[in-house]
């Protein structure tokens, strides 16, 4: 019989919502503390040179300008890369981008920096830049790394089956090309930190964040001290969509060696201006693929090949195209499976960690071939994503068996029938008919794994530590992050949950590195399972001491006992609550305090086939859009997106839903608006009145489907749905669109000039 839940699965209100709304909420440019000074980055106005000298006598006489450093002033290690150690804090030969740190400014007023900036004299030898994928793979392309042989950061593959044999067998070949460009954050909160120098050498750190462990390791890399020196503590975050996993550990570093150099606290706050040049972009991918069916429409073989562009320096691009490598076919059954993944170096700002982490550009890729293949074979799109989708003890493109919570084709169905799919498509066929403004409705699905997986299984721990007061009330702290998403929430029903009581008994805090051990980096969908799962096992711990306490004192059998509804229960019978029993509890001494440390299933992996089980679990979705072109202008609209999701199980399912809604809107700026524009390494739309994100105007009505097929290794069964929820919406529109004016469109975003009939 299954134990009654009291809070998972219900949608309770957000713990941070009144705060948020009412203004309460302290974001770090709230922040300010005394003799408070202020950080200003100096950079590069060149993509590609050589540093020759750094004059900066005339700003340092400035009055109120506490401290001018350049390399030369770094205390320990040159270098913030996050996967290699490529990239320097500040700039001492190469400059390899527009955004390239060269000196760091601290002074009393913001405008103070500006003036000082001003006055700091950058002379370089200008060189010839690398400006695109194509450029980046020539044999003789200019070098970015002058200590490399070429430009490839990082490169994967899979090799399943006899991809060339199969080819051969096939009924029908489908070859298309692809090319998905940058996309910016647009979080609404620009990155920022305030670091704190302490007069025993330590520093504290608040950031508005994604990893503080990444920082406090960064930090203490560049001060050359330990890490027991520096705390991070994370302030309330607005927003992140990966922008801020790779980027705070820049600006934590820069404002510490101010707030060394002045004994002073530094803020460091970016201008969106600034936010635009400075930080990583989603990765532009350029996708060559090959598919191979039968004539029924069975998938038989996939051969692609991806190139992408890193930037300047690698940041999470190993990362990142890992898992593009991995999701390149889809969620579907292949037998004979070739990848080829190639990470190039430019001189264009870095590119990092974006929400869906490189799965959308492939998902977009896959997903058109999957719907050309149907037309040319007269199969309905939906029928031809059914017969080859993955399910319960089927394969993944990298032989991975799929054993647990496998509700893809569930996704699919619940899809086709909220939508009215068969009716609409035969209805649109009719209806489009000498008609200028044309409708169409367009199906992708997707998978995509769970937590950071074989690339970075080592990472994927996470603490908790849970301590009951005197007087009942709880405090929990956590090492995931919260950046808007309702994290806090999530986790503070799954710990009421586990411990038996009241939610509103608990408090949680936000991470900080002096409390919690190192618990990973909050992307990848991870923090629901992995901190969830912390919780869970504090949470058992402590009740476990808690319920012996009684045993002894009642002189009944620990097992007869349970603590649920705030009450402690023996054989059904209440026997005491949960205040009673604190109480009790304290006057003997008993611990009320105690830790988790979850550690997910470790996967395998073979780098040089690209066969093993690259994730533990996945999620599975689908999506159907229905659009209207007006073949006049070229402009999109999109009416309705039904969007399906297994997520395992859903701890809020309005929390669920409103993070769907936000991938939907998201993945729709990908598809139509988000046009981002660059010319020699010169971002051409740095700000929002050049760079168009949908609004609530053009939001379309969203249908979140839920789907729950629990996950045995999640918390009450859950995984995630964070990443999941934009990853299949471009690829929907663009097919939506397609069988509206008949034809598909092979690159991101889709702007009216690519529609509109002449």
């Amino acid at each position: 019989m299954n134990k009654k839940l009291y809070t998972i699965g219900k949608s309770v209100e957000r713990i941070d919502a009144p705060d948020k709304a009412l203004g309460k909420a302290m974001f770090v440019n709230d922040m300010k503390f005394h003799n408070m000074l202020y950080g200003k980055v100096v950079i590069s106005s060149y993509p590609n040179a050589k540093l020759l000298n750094i004059d900066i006598k005339e700003a340092k006489k400035i009055k109120g300008v506490k401290a001018i450093l350049t390399y030369k002033d770094i205390l320990g290690e040159n270098q913030v890369g996050c996967v290699f150690t490529d990239q320097p804090l500040l700039v001492s030969e190469s400059i390899r981008f527009i955004g390239d740190a060269i000196a760091l400014i601290a002074a009393e007023t913001p405008e103070l920096c500006e003036e000082a900036a001003s006055k700091i004299n950058i002379i370089v030898e200008e060189l010839d830049g690398v400006f695109s994928i194509a450029e980046s793979r020539q044999k003789d392309a200019t070098l970015v790394h002058k200590d490399k042989e070429d430009n490839i950061a990082c490169k994967y593959q899979i090799y399943k089956g006899d991809i060339e044999k199969e080819f051969e067998n096939a009924d029908i070949i489908i070859e298309e090309e692809f090319y998905v460009a940058h996309q910016e954050h647009c979080y609404l909160e620009p990155q920022g930190t305030i670091v704190i120098p302490e007069s025993n050498g330590n520093f504290i750190i608040y950031a508005s964040m994604q990893c503080p462990f990444y920082v406090q390791k960064a930090v203490a890399r560049v001060l050359g001290v330990p890490f027991n020196r520096i705390r991070v503590i994370q302030t309330i975050t607005g927003g992140g969509f990966g922008g801020k996993e790779d980027i705070p550990n820049e600006m934590c570093s820069r404002a510490a060696l101010l707030a060394n150099a002045t004994g002073c606290p530094v803020k460091l706050i970016l201008t969106r201006e600034e936010d635009f040049i400075l930080t990583s972009k989603r990765h532009p991918i350029y996708m060559k693929y090959k598919v191979g069916a039968t004539k029924d429409g069975k998938l038989i073989s996939l051969k692609s090949e991806l190139y992408s562009d890193c930037g300047a320096y690698a940041s999470l691009s190993p990362i990142v195209l890992f898992r593009a490598t991995v999701h390149a076919p889809g969620p579907y059954i292949i037998p004979n499976v070739q990848v080829n993944t190639y990470g190039m170096y430019t001189n264009h700002p870095p590119t990092g960690a974006f929400r869906g982490f490189g799965t959308p550009q492939v998902n977009f890729a896959i997903e058109s071939i999957i719907d050309i293949l149907a037309e040319q074979l007269n199969i309905d799109p939906l029928e031809i994503r059914l017969k080859n989708g993955l399910r319960k003890g089927t394969y993944t493109a990298t032989n991975q068996l799929l054993d647990d919570s496998v509700g893809f084709i569930e996704t699919l169905e619940k899809a086709k029938e909220i939508s009215n799919w068969d009716i609409l498509r035969k209805k649109y066929l009719i209806e489009n008919k000498n008609k200028k403004k044309k409708l169409g409705i367009g199906i992708s699905a997707m998978y995509y794994g769970m937590t950071l997986g074989a690339m970075g299984w080592f990472l994927d721990a996470a603490g908790a530590l849970m301590q009951v007061y005197q007087d009942a009330s709880v405090i929990l702290f956590i090492g995931g992050i919260d950046m808007g998403q309702g994290a806090e929430t999530v986790l503070t029903q799954i710990a009421a949950e586990s411990l038996g009581i009241n939610m509103k008994r608990i408090r949680i805090q936000r991470p900080d590195t002096a409390i919690v051990p190192d618990s990973g980096p909050t992307v990848a969908s991870r923090t629901t399972v992995t901190s969830g799962n912390a919780i869970v096992i504090a949470a058992n711990k402590l009740k476990n001491q808690l319920l012996t306490f009684v045993a002894e004192q009642l002189q009944v059998p620990f097992e007869e006992l349970e603590l649920e509804d705030e009450k402690v229960l023996h054989n059904g019978q209440e026997k005491m609550t949960f205040t009673d029993l604190i109480q009790k509890a304290y006057m003997n001494n008993i611990n009320l305090e105690a830790e988790g440390w979850s550690v997910l299933p470790e996967v395998k992996w073979d780098l040089e086939t690209g066969i093993g089980d690259a994730y533990y679990v996945y999620c599975y979705g689908a999506h159907i859009a229905i659009v209207e072109v007006d073949t006049e202008t070229g402009i999109v609209s999109v009416l309705k997106v039904i969007a399906s999701h297994d997520i395992g199980k859903a701890i809020n399912p309005e929390q669920v839903k409103a993070q769907i809604q936000g991938g939907v809107v998201q993945g729709m700026g990908y598809a139509l608006y988000e046009n981002f524009v660059m010319e020699q390494g010169k971002i051409l739309t740095g700000d929002f009145a050049s760079y168009s994100i949908p609004t609530v105007i053009e939001r379309p009505e969203i249908i979140p489907i839920i789907i729950e097929d629990p996950s045995k290794d999640g918390p009450y069964g859950a995984k995630g749905i964070g990443e999941p929820a934009i990853i299949p919406t471009a690829a929907a529109i663009a097919n939506a669109i397609a069988n509206a004016i008949g034809k598909h469109t092979n690159k991101l975003p889709i702007l009216p000039e690519d529609l509109y009939e002449e």
